[in-house]
């Protein structure tokens, strides 16, 4: 019988999801001493320790020496959060207690931290590992690839080495604190006296060279491994305080990932123990002003060349500068006529501060005019010189500048259509705006004014554009000319014909083309300066 393989999804081997970080250097904390015996035991140093048989290249030697006391890093990974854990977090920072045998070399590997945070361990002596169950009325698992598994109970595991100051009495009725083991909360509380269990990192980044500014010049994937509590702080700190320093706004969490930064071996007291005692532990040197400046530029671009960096850069705020003055949200939501730049004059004045222009203005900028200057499409130049006297009076209903909402209905009219189909709001079609050029050019030619901006539209630009699209009415005649210097409109006049009246989006065009080719203002196209670019820009006046 053939074999017929099962439908649906096959799966994927455990391989596939077993990432890592390949390490191409061992950065070293401390040096081998010979001691008695033969035998050999570890001391701190004040300094990086670069060796050839660790993976030091001829070049990582010749940029910082055998004995460095700064290396100037980068992750390429995010840094885990403090009270987060994922199965990434090993490719940056591994933090786990580890057990080491004399002989066999690693016996136990965990995540827990106490007996109220418990995690999982994996063991590959089965005594051990029975020993780690057995204490702590738990379960034993033995895994199929030949390991033992269970409940990980970190600082309070009978194997993990925690140990605490204790005053005992010495010779001659004197006094001293003693390193000893801390009790476990079983009922037997001692533990076990050759518990070789402890907190240690393994932190890897990659290394960069210390004088040449391009992020892209790696030397190597380096790995630093450490079992001081002290150590462990510092670099957690460090981080921490990269990330506050690269939000860009209040919400952003900020990052660590793909940040150029500086760690370096840092001389600390510590009194944890029977005395105080020197070490050098690690942290991260403060330079906020760099870590600012490389936040600004995305992950995915960091190893882009400066030229194209900048560029990206420059258009990227152009665009969140103008794309995001108007929320979507407060688009559909503001009340019809609010003057939302008039409410932020009203705030300043309140407090007694000046209005900036920017925000004065930024509120009510048409969503055009904004996708226009933010895709790098220079809008149309605004009217210079004089302007002559406009032919109305003014009127605080009539000169009141519309609203979003309005703004849009207005352009629906006159038969603007969107650039896209999915996103009526969005952008608007080039070809259909330079009818709303071409009715706003006549407006100004008519009442003797300048209009600078769509954004600058009131309700009398409104009601002359309607009135003028407006299909004729029986009875009228057909060569209607536009007066030179219209009247204030009377209540029944084409101003207050109501909307009903006024021509589809499809006859709005041919309209203002008739009207236009009748009686051109000044004689001359309102046009884009760049057509055929797609510039949805403001006429010139």
């Amino acid at each position: 019988m053939a074999y017929a393989p099962p439908a649906g999804d096959l799966g994927r081997h455990p391989l596939f999801d077993q990432v890592s970080t390949t390490v191409t250097l061992n950065v070293r904390l401390g040096v081998k001493k010979p001691g008695k015996d033969n035998t050999e035991y570890p001391e701190e140093v004040s300094y990086f320790v670069l060796k050839p048989d660790d993976g030091a290249t001829p070049e990582i030697l010749r940029a910082y020496g055998d004995r460095p006391t700064e290396l100037r890093l980068m992750l390429l990974h995010e840094a885990p959060e403090r009270g987060h854990r994922r199965e990434t977090d090993d490719l940056v920072l591994a933090i786990n207690n580890t057990a080491f045998g004399w002989s066999s070399g690693l016996v136990c590997k965990g995540t827990g931290a106490d007996i109220h945070r418990p995690g999982r361990f994996v063991s590959f002596d089965a005594d051990f590992a029975r020993r780690i169950a057995f204490r702590a009325g738990t379960a034993l698992e033995e895994n199929p690839d030949g390991t033992f598994g269970g409940v990980c109970m970190g600082l309070d595991c009978v194997k993990y080495r925690h140990l605490i100051p204790k005053r005992v009495e010495a010779a001659r009725g004197r006094v001293k604190r003693e390193m000893v083991l801390a009790p476990v909360p079983f009922a037997d509380p001692e533990r076990d006296p050759d518990a070789p269990c402890k907190l240690t990192i393994l932190f890897r980044a990659a290394l960069l060279h210390p004088t040449d500014p391009d992020p892209g010049h790696i030397l190597a994937v380096a790995q630093i491994a450490s079992g001081s509590i002290h150590t462990i702080r510092g670099l957690l700190n460090g981080l921490s305080q990269i990330r506050d320093y690269t939000r860009q706004s209040p919400h952003d969490p900020g990052r660590t990932e793909k940040i150029p930064f500086w760690l370096t071996r840092k001389r600390t007291t510590t009194t944890g123990g029977p005395a105080r005692a020197v070490h050098y532990t690690l942290a991260v040197r403060m330079t906020p002003t760099e870590w600012a400046r490389y936040a600004r530029i995305r992950v995915e671009e960091m190893f882009l060349p400066p030229q194209v960096i900048a560029e990206e850069m420059t258009r990227r705020e152009a665009l969140n500068a103008f794309r995001d003055l108007i929320p979507r949200q407060l688009e559909l939501d503001a009340p019809r006529g609010a003057d939302l730049a008039e409410i932020e004059r009203k705030t300043h004045a309140s407090h007694g501060t000046p209005v900036p222009q920017a925000a004065a203005s930024s509120i009510t900028t048409d969503r055009d005019e904004a996708l226009a200057e933010a895709s790098d499409r220079p809008p149309e130049a605004e009217g210079e010189g004089e302007t002559e006297t406009p032919t109305f009076e003014p009127d605080p209903e009539l000169d009141r500048t519309l609203s979003i909402p309005e703004r849009l209905a207005l352009k629906q009219a006159v038969g603007v259509k969107p650039l896209n189909e999915d996103d009526p709001d969005g952008e608007s079609d080039p070809e259909s705006l330079r009818t709303l050029y071409r009715i706003i050019k006549l407006f100004d030619a008519v009442h003797h004014v300048a209009t600078p901006r769509l954004s600058a539209l009131t309700v009398r630009h409104d009601r002359w554009i309607r009135a003028q699209v407006a299909p004729p009415t029986p009875g009228a005649e057909d060569d209607q000319d536009i007066p030179e210097t219209p009247a204030e409109p009377a209540p029944d006049g084409p101003d207050a014909r109501p909307p009903a009246a006024t021509a589809t989006p499809a006859e709005a065009p041919a309209v203002v083309e008739a009207l236009w080719s009748e009686h051109p203002a000044d004689g001359a196209e309102v046009e884009p300066e760049h057509p055929a670019d797609g510039t949805g820009a403001e006429p010139e006046s």
